[in-house]
């Protein structure tokens, strides 16, 4: 889920099976992207997985504007848009999609058999992979790194001076020194995979609501309880959360709001 041109966009299983947009105001919701399972948004623009590959979308009437073939992750950062495909990590223009230069390393199907997101920070692409691992892959010379983190890694965050990713089937949350790669383990929260960082915190599903994380000493300080329930995406909004659910909702939540 992601927040673009003042609504939501987020992936809705069959049988609607699409990228759906949600009004912010109004929470009228409309399915737009027919097929579509991720949606990201930044300086890029926003960007959605569908149509054999990935598009650029405007986030005002929902046209592709740009669509480009791939079999792999992607992310967006530092201006361009980032691939990871069989031949590498590459880098396309936002504007066109077309490549720039030509892509670096390779990382091997062993490496990771199972791979949920990417982010770009701190010089490297991280790839989360559901066997437990993130394999951290260096933008200059594509050297991939493998970091051993807890089972079903899945989806990032990052804040200035860490890399954070869920994994939901250990029902933790993994901190990743940049500097080092020494990776800090937070128990009982990621169970949902949603996560974001704002407000000078991390913020983690779990199964009450959302786990509020001190990102300087990596550990729970304050929860928001939503009630029991399955939590899923977070999008941190200027000081609010938008919360989705796996039971068709999508909650926005204020954070203030913490249980003792």
């Amino acid at each position: 889920m992601t927040k673009a041109g003042g609504a939501l966009w987020i992936q809705v299983d069959p049988p609607v099976d699409a990228i759906v947009r949600i009004d912010a105001e109004s929470g009228v919701a409309l399915p737009i992207i027919a097929g579509g399972t991720k949606a990201k948004s930044g300086d890029e623009g926003l960007w959605v997985a569908c149509c054999d590959g990935i598009a650029r979308v405007d986030a005002a009437t929902g046209t592709k504007v740009v669509v480009v073939r791939l079999d792999g992750a992607f992310a967006l950062g530092e201006g361009v848009v980032w691939t990871l495909s069989k031949e590498g990590l590459g880098r396309l223009d936002p504007r066109t999609g077309a490549a720039l230069g030509k892509p670096v390393g390779a990382v091997d199907p062993e490496q990771c058999q199972s791979w949920k997101d990417m982010i770009v920070a701190f010089g490297s692409a991280w790839l989360a992979c559901k066997e437990g691992k993130v394999v951290r892959i260096d933008v200059s010379s594509g050297k991939a790194t493998s970091i051993t983190t807890e089972s079903g890694a899945h989806t990032f965050a990052a804040t200035d001076a860490a890399v954070w990713v869920t994994n939901y089937q250990a029902n933790s949350v993994s901190r990743i020194d940049p500097a080092t790669n020494k990776v800090t383990t937070i128990v009982d929260a990621g169970s949902g995979v949603g996560i974001a960082s704002g407000g000078g915190y991390v913020w983690v599903s779990v199964q009450t609501g959302i786990a509020k994380i001190d990102p300087a000493t990596a550990e729970i300080v304050g929860n928001v309880y939503l009630g029991p329930g399955s939590y899923y995406e977070l999008v941190w909004d200027e000081g609010i959360i938008w919360a989705s659910t796996r039971g068709s909702r999508v909650l926005k939540v204020d954070p203030s709001l913490l249980a003792p």
